[in-house]
């Protein structure tokens, strides 16, 4: 399944979703502490356990490090992750004026867009430049 969004990412937000995605059924948490998470995390759970053997990405985030004139640098990350791992990394340089489309691709079980995309879109901030 692929998910997209445009905007710029809140990395953090991101992370959170992706972290709930990953390790839904590792880290010795009960299953109420997990409905609790994913209700945190934009989840919407109704069908079978969800299982993410893979996750790929490229995602967009606005680096306020290195600010000159009030204006943001966009930066480009790579996600990669198996199982419950992952890893976001430097992509190429985002290229002027390029559309920032965020997108995931996940392969597992029990994926489903309509549980997933909601929390997806709600790391993104929209509009911006």
């Amino acid at each position: 399944m692929c998910l997209a969004a445009e905007g710029a990412l809140d990395r953090r937000a991101f992370e959170s979703w992706l972290e709930n995605a990953l390790w839904d059924d590792g880290g010795g948490s009960s299953a109420a502490d997990r409905r609790g998470d994913d209700a945190r995390a934009g989840f919407d759970r109704r069908g079978p356990a969800l299982e993410v053997l893979r996750a790929k990405g490229v995602l967009f985030v606005d680096d306020d490090a290195d600010v000159e004139l009030g204006k943001p640098e966009t930066k480009k990350l790579v996600l990669q992750a198996v199982r419950e791992v992952y890893e976001i990394t430097p992509g190429p340089p985002a290229e002027t004026g390029e559309r920032r489309m965020n997108k995931v691709v996940l392969i597992g079980r029990g994926l489903s867009e309509a549980a997933l995309l909601p929390g997806f879109e709600a790391t993104v901030r929209r509009g911006g430049r």
